[in-house]
């Protein structure tokens, strides 16, 4: 989750969010726990959304990927926890869900 809350603090840097937000919200069923986070530092377009976890390709000149950043966390949620994370525009911003299933066998 960090890897997010750095993606949102240099989403709010370059898009000049002047009052920046990140809300955590938690929801537990019987069989999963499901992780809101929602932020308010711009939209992405939506070819963007549909190419957000996929692996990023980088090159040895860039500083950072952001999108390195949501394929790791998509990676490690679904190996290691056996869930999932989706993404979707929601008023200012994006709103990431990952979703944990109860009773996976962490790895």
């Amino acid at each position: 989750m960090s890897l997010l809350f750095e993606d949102t603090l240099y989403e709010a840097k370059l898009n000049q969010t002047q009052m920046p937000e990140v809300v955590f919200n938690i929801e537990s069923t019987r069989s999963k726990v499901i992780v809101h986070v929602s932020q308010n530092c711009g939209r992405l377009s939506e070819s963007t959304l549909n190419r957000l976890f996929e692996p990023p390709q980088i090159s040895p000149n860039q500083e950072h990927s952001h999108a390195l950043n949501l394929y790791l966390t998509q990676m490690i949620l679904e190996k290691s926890f056996g869930g999932q994370i989706q993404a979707k525009n929601q008023g200012n911003g994006v709103h990431f869900k990952l979703i944990f299933p109860r009773g996976h066998q962490h790895r």
